[in-house]
């Protein structure tokens, strides 16, 4: 009887992390620990490490939760900072798992992407599954009530109940769940521009079918930090990307823009993504706190939270105190909504600059900076597209301070990198 390696272990446990990462968050944390006890006995301490020279670039990551466990040092609330370092630990274990990653990881590299792949395709179709029951059911009692006569306004109430944001998005944020959904797109991309699993018409076909599924699927869940991360990252794609499956440049370029042009007609028609450009201007024009209502939402929570950082702008507030001390700020401005909702920054940058200081920004610019570069030079055009997507997101969601940003983020960040490292490239 032929006895399964802990190498392969850890190997199925990282498809099994990637497939479940857009179902419920519960899955996850046993999946990790998983991961890490079969790393620890795969293959002695020693060896784990010693081609570490070559992989430094995952090292930002790591000097990055050091900053904020020194943060630990000089803030009030041990316990709520202990609580952050535990949400954020994958910064620190990803990159010493991916360090000391062995040969069989960088030759299934494809397979970890369409692992992640299929699992969003799935979560994103049981959404849908339940949307169209649910609406099944609305339109069955509505006609039951009104004699079979069905109106405009139960129609638009089936869509706003069943198909809208958060409604559609069953296991978790909109936010977060169209941000997986742009990199699956950019990996499909990366499927086409490196000819895998498209060697066929059908399978051609299916890929793109693909990319307009999840076109449509992000076009419902409404967010606009995906909405606008769409636009962007077709866009550059544009200039960056190959696609050597289409031979004529013009085709290319008329294939993409094609795309691009779908994105934004898509998000100018949304109501949450045109509001937003609406009040965009606040940011250029900020009024007096103390006259605004939540209504301007996060335009608000950044005007709040960059007022917090230049007031601690050398080390910040610390580690545990970033909430205290929003909360003091919506309460001196009478926030309400804030203040009942305990909101954060909802902006990754203004987060850290509040509770780490200038220090922490630098360096979350650098850990963002230095792959992007990194990957234009190498030709990585997937780590480069994954490095908008995360930076954008970082514009709109405190993304790092729960389990659907960080884990995405950490583990992708150390993944996408280790392509250079294949013969795949």
């Amino acid at each position: 009887m032929q006895v399964i390696s802990l190498k392969k272990v850890t190997y199925v446990i990282s498809l099994l992390i990637v497939f479940f990462l857009p179902f419920p968050k519960k899955i996850i944390p046993p999946l990790i620990i998983l991961l890490f006890i079969s790393w620890l006995f795969e293959s002695p301490i020693r060896n784990k490490f010693s081609n570490i020279k070559f992989k430094s670039v995952f090292f930002l990551s790591i000097i990055f939760y050091t900053i904020h466990i020194i943060g630990l040092l000089y803030t009030e609330n041990i316990k709520a900072g202990l609580f952050d370092l535990e949400v954020k630990l994958t910064l620190f274990l990803f990159p010493l798992f991916f360090v000391s990653v062995s040969n069989i990881f960088r030759e299934k590299f494809n397979y970890i992407l369409l692992s992640f792949l299929t699992g969003n395709l799935l979560a994103a179709i049981i959404c849908f599954i339940i949307a169209f029951y649910n609406a099944f059911n609305y339109l069955f009692y509505c006609s039951l009530s009104t004699g079979f006569s069905i109106g405009i306004k139960p129609i638009s109430e089936l869509y706003y109940h069943n198909f809208y944001y958060g409604m559609l998005s069953k296991f978790m944020h909109p936010t977060y769940f169209s941000m997986y959904l742009i990199f699956c797109i950019c990996i499909i991309f990366y499927f086409f521009n490196n000819k895998i699993y498209c060697k066929t018409l059908l399978k051609k076909l299916i890929l793109i079918s693909l990319v307009l599924f999840f076109l449509i699927t992000i076009y419902f869940l409404s967010s606009r930090a995906g909405q606008l991360t769409c636009i962007v990252v077709f866009t550059i794609n544009i200039f960056l990307l190959k696609f050597t499956f289409i031979k004529n440049k013009l085709l290319k370029y008329a294939f993409l823009s094609f795309l691009s042009i779908f994105v934004i007609i898509a998000s100018l028609s949304n109501d949450r993504f045109l509001n937003a450009v609406k009040q965009s201007y606040l940011l250029f024009f900020p009024k007096d706190l103390n006259s605004q209502k939540l209504s301007n939402d996060r335009i608000i929570l950044w005007q709040v939270s960059y007022e917090l950082a230049k007031e601690n702008i050398i080390f910040g507030v610390g580690t545990g105190d970033i909430k205290n001390e929003l909360k003091k700020k919506y309460n001196k401005y009478n926030i309400t909504d804030a203040i009942n909702s305990e909101y954060n920054s909802h902006n990754q940058y203004l987060e850290t600059f509040i509770g780490q200081g200038i220090i922490g920004f630098i360096t979350l610019l650098i850990l963002l900076g230095f792959p992007f570069i990194y990957g234009i030079r190498k030709k990585n055009y997937l780590l480069v597209s994954f490095i908008i997507i995360i930076s954008i997101n970082f514009l709109f969601e405190s993304a790092l301070n729960n389990q659907a940003g960080v884990v995405f983020f950490s583990f992708f960040y150390c993944f996408c990198s280790t392509l250079n490292f294949s013969n795949k490239i």
